[in-house]
Order: structure tokens, then sequence, then C-alpha cells
């Protein structure tokens, strides 16, 4: 049975929200959690938010390309660990009807 939830997402350039439908709330937590990750990937290189090549030139003083396996996992260990550092979601499970209102197929009735 699919339960409704609000999820909020943000990789600290502002903080978003969404509704979605899960079956429970470790699958909406992953939901929040897959968002927060595209909001962090499209402000890589803005804000102060590196990407991979960005911690190769800041950290490693060396393009992406020209790392070598083992300084490229590093890399790649330090943009992830940088990545989920920044990352911030959360999944709150809701009624329907705070679901229909949230996307816009119900009005509030207390506005």
């Amino acid at each position: 049975m699919e339960r409704y939830y609000k999820i909020g997402y943000g990789c600290g350039c502002g903080d978003n929200e969404d509704y979605i439908t899960a079956k429970d709330q470790k699958e909406a937590d992953a939901a929040a959690w897959q968002c927060a990750i595209e909001e962090y990937e499209m402000f890589e290189g803005l804000h102060g938010i590196r990407g991979m090549h960005d911690i190769a030139l800041d950290d490693y003083d060396i393009e992406l390309d020209e790392a070598d396996e083992a300084t490229y996992d590093n890399i790649e260990q330090d943009y992830l660990d940088e990545r989920e550092g920044q990352l911030d979601y959360w999944a709150e499970e809701i009624t329907e009807k705070e679901y229909l209102i949230g996307i816009g197929e119900l009005e509030d009735d207390d506005e």
C-alpha cells in the first residue's frame, strides 16, 4: 500500500520540498536522499560546492583525467565524503489530504 510523504532536500543552496508516494519510510528517505544528490550535482562548481574535478585540482594539484587509478579512487572518496557532509534531506509521512493539497489537487479549506 502506498503511503504519502512530504520530503525536504538541499545541499546548502536553498531548501526544497516535494510530495511523493512510497511504500514505506525507508523508500521515502531514499527518494529524499536521491533528490538531495541531484540538487548537489546541479550546483557543483557554484557556491563553493566542489565536484571531482575541483577536488583533483584543489587537493591533489592535478587534472582529474591525469590521475592514476589509486589517486582517482582517493579523489572519488573525498568527493563522496564531501558531498554526503553537505546533503540535507528528510521525509515525513503525511495524510492523503495533505498530499493532495501539496500537489495542488485539492484546495486547503483552512486558507
